[in-house]
């Protein structure tokens, strides 16, 4: 029985598969890129406080620093909501991910 969650543990050690982690991409300099950046809806709302990376997938996952999006700390916290955020903003996270992406990419790779 498991300590934890008193479920049995009816296979043997050498059955189960292990589930590979995600190994989370980091790239400070494209961190550094998005906190300049005003938060994405400045022009649509009263916005609160300095811009946070907001990590679409979390670091806890193994988000990617290259899924991040520009929000101050107000939509910040709203934003882990993603499909309320999503629909009351009128945003689509990975449309807006993939604009930031092609424009760091043109304006900060050689």
């Amino acid at each position: 029985i498991c300590c934890h969650c008193s479920l049995r543990n009816f296979g043997r050690a050498e059955e189960m598969t292990a589930i590979p982690k995600k190994v989370r991409e980091e790239d400070p300099d494209y961190l550094k890129w998005i906190k300049w950046h005003a938060c994405l809806l400045l022009a649509r709302d009263t916005c609160l406080g300095p811009i946070d990376p907001h990590h679409v997938t979390p670091v806890s996952l193994g988000g990617s620093d290259r899924e991040t999006l520009p929000l101050c700390r107000l939509h910040h916290d709203l934003a882990n909501r993603r499909e309320w955020f999503e629909n009351l903003y009128k945003i689509d996270f990975d449309a807006e991910i993939g604009r930031l992406n092609g424009i760091y990419e043109r304006t900060h790779r050689p």
